[in-house]
């Protein structure tokens, strides 16, 4: 049995609000292109599958974020920009 504190129970109370935050996360891509337009490069804290605020730098959303859902709030907090693309090849992973 894991003493209060120790990895297992953390992992278990960890557990249900990272997977909520995932969940967002993904709510919010899908929900990008209709943001854009109105939110672009702003700041946002966006829970159930909706823009809560809007501000200008990322501290200010965090904050916001923070007093309004408390830090297990599954909310994400993010900015909402178009993604930028990655490049990736052989030649850019190995210095060729």
């Amino acid at each position: 049995m894991a003493k209060q504190g120790e990895p297992s129970e953390i992992q278990d109370d960890v557990w249900p609000i990272r997977q909520r935050v995932l969940a967002e996360a993904a709510r919010f891509r899908a929900k990008l292109p209709q943001l854009l337009p109105r939110y672009a490069d702003q700041w946002v804290v966006f829970r159930d599958d909706e823009v809560i605020s809007a501000h200008a730098t990322e501290e200010e959303t965090y904050v916001a974020g923070l007093k309004r859902f408390g830090p297990d709030g599954g909310h994400v907090v993010v900015v909402v920009r178009e993604p930028e693309n990655v490049v990736l090849s052989a030649a850019v992973a190995f210095g060729f």
